[in-house]
């Protein structure tokens, strides 16, 4: 209890203008308010998924699975943070984003923005990623085949060979998932 009453000291200070001046939130409450719209997430999903089941039919909401937990993550986010509000995590663990060089409110174009990167941006990635693997490992076979009957034992060779055997953690979205995030 005493941490709570310092840690509420601490958030009320006022700088010179008298104006409040709040700590930033802390690792534990940013992934609690995660955690809590994550939830929210799932369940509105889950009806969504209900909906869609009952007009169109099962196998039609398992063929669009991904594109109902885009559409319910984007619709999420439409409604609380694109409109300026709080996402219920936020309201949950009292949370404010504020952009850190004003103290305000993210424009409406950072809002935007995060939302874009934050679920268009890995559902495009899903979508474009296998192809443009496919295509490529397609074109490394035939220039590694080529080489082949050559007898061909360059650099160039074994960078394509490399390449063929790691192509999947290449072109992996983690790296520009984790870069979304940090972001």
């Amino acid at each position: 209890m005493a941490e709570d009453h310092v840690r509420d000291k601490v958030r009320s200070r006022t700088d010179e203008t008298g104006r409040y001046q709040y700590a930033f939130a802390a690792s534990p409450d940013i992934i609690r308010s995660n955690q809590k719209d994550t939830y929210f997430q799932g369940v509105l999903l889950e009806q969504l998924s209900g909906i869609i089941r009952k007009l169109y039919g099962a196998r039609f909401a398992h063929t669009y699975t991904t594109e109902a937990r885009t559409f319910s993550d984007l619709l999420y986010l439409a409604l609380t943070t694109l409109v300026g509000n709080r996402t219920l995590g936020e309201e949950y663990c009292d949370i404010v984003q504020a952009e850190d060089d004003t103290l305000r409110l993210p424009s409406i174009y950072r809002r935007g923005g995060y939302i874009l990167t934050s679920v268009l941006l890995p559902y495009s990635l899903n979508r474009v990623l296998p192809a443009f693997r496919r295509r490529l490992r397609a074109k490394l076979e035939i220039t590694l085949r080529k080489s082949a009957r050559k007898n061909s034992r360059s650099v160039v060779r074994k960078l394509q060979s490399y390449l063929l055997s790691n192509l999947d953690a290449i072109t992996s979205p983690s790296p520009i998932y984790a870069v979304s995030l940090a972001t």
